[in-house]
């Protein structure tokens, strides 16, 4: 911060009359002073350049600088207008080196002409040469502390800029990462909603498809029993025939034994027989369709009852794959706050940084 006011250094009233002395001392050489010092600038060709053209109006701020220095001494407008005069060596780029060297060739200078001038003046008064040369040196360093101070702004200015800098380049790239990666998450989670969804309706569907299966396997079981009570039917048949044959057979053995009077009984027996033997072979054609039935609706239940293994394997594999994708989900929920914990931990990062 700019300085205004001194710390260390005591102003006395010995102080402020040696000021108002010496100014009366070194007023008519302040000039030629002046001009013999930008004369020595001027022969510098780097800093000769940051001064060119501007030797008078620069002379003439500095004679009344130095003018209100030794009149009014250590004022208010005194540290202002000399922090304003350290602010604009600063802004064209004068390095302090050579700045401070400036102090120090008008400082001997000034000190030649004080002891020269007042040489017999000072013969027997040695305390008045030490306090004239005390108070010269006073004014000549804490102008120059003042001056000095602006550039140690102006680093500190700098230094803090680039902070600003390094930690916005920082902060952004770090940002646009984390939102890539936030962004990426947000979409793959997405992607694994639509999945798990789609994954929920097959497996919806799929038990669907084995209830179904369940169900068909039921019915033909069913038809299986049907079957095989039709088939105890047929047996029965069969075994109807069997005793209308074997009477019939009976009845043509005692037609033969009545002779002529047992022929119409004969032919009776004969189509007796005849029915017999379709009956028996209407009820073999049956069976052999109905064996050909419980073979074919055995070999149905069976691939039933595979493919309803296979359903419930099926539908196992998509419980597993929809628990998988719900702990994806999890887990992309934590990258999600640890992300966004990341952006936290980087602002206040940045933050502390600036903060120094």
């Amino acid at each position: 911060m700019p300085m205004k006011s001194l710390n260390f250094i005591k102003i006395d009233q010995s102080f402020e009359q040696s000021r108002v002395k010496l100014w009366n001392v070194i007023k008519d050489d302040i000039e030629p002073i002046l001009d013999s010092f930008y004369e020595t600038i001027s022969k510098n060709k780097v800093y000769s350049k940051l001064i060119d053209g501007q030797e008078e109006r620069l002379k003439k701020a500095q004679k009344s600088h130095w003018q209100k220095v030794f009149e009014e001494g250590f004022t208010p407008d005194f540290f202002e207008r000399t922090a304003r005069i350290g602010r604009a060596h600063v802004k064209i780029g004068l390095p302090p080196a050579p700045y401070i060297e400036s102090y120090s060739i008008i400082k001997n200078k000034l000190i030649s002409i004080i002891v020269k001038k007042n040489a017999k003046r000072f013969q027997d008064k040695t305390d008045e040469l030490i306090n004239f040369l005390q108070t010269l040196d006073t004014i000549i360093t804490v102008d120059m502390a003042i001056s000095v101070n602006c550039y140690d702004e102006h680093l500190i200015e700098t230094e803090k800029n680039f902070k600003q800098n390094v930690v916005q380049t920082f902060t952004n790239r770090i940002s646009s990462s984390v939102e890539s990666v936030a962004s990426a998450s947000e979409e793959f989670n997405s992607s694994l909603i639509s999945i798990l969804s789609l994954t929920e309706s097959s497996n919806n569907l799929l038990q669907q498809t084995n209830t179904r299966t369940r169900e068909a396997a039921e019915t033909i079981e069913n038809l299986n029993s049907h079957i095989d009570q039709i088939h105890d039917f047929i047996t029965i048949i069969e075994n109807l025939a069997s005793q209308t044959n074997l009477l019939a057979l009976n009845a043509s053995i005692e037609a033969a034994r009545a002779g002529e009077a047992g022929r119409g009984f004969a032919v009776v027996a004969d189509e007796v027989k005849k029915l017999s033997t379709n009956t028996e072979n209407a009820a073999n054609s049956i069976s052999a369709k109905i064996n050909e039935i419980l073979s074919s609706t055995s070999s149905a239940v069976q691939k039933v009852l595979s493919s309803n293994e296979n359903t419930n394997n099926l539908t196992e594999s998509f419980e597993q794959m929809s628990n998988a994708l719900n702990q994806q989900q999890d887990a992309f929920q934590e990258i999600n706050i640890s992300i966004n914990s990341i952006s936290d931990n980087v602002q206040e990062f940045s933050d502390e940084i600036l903060n120094k």
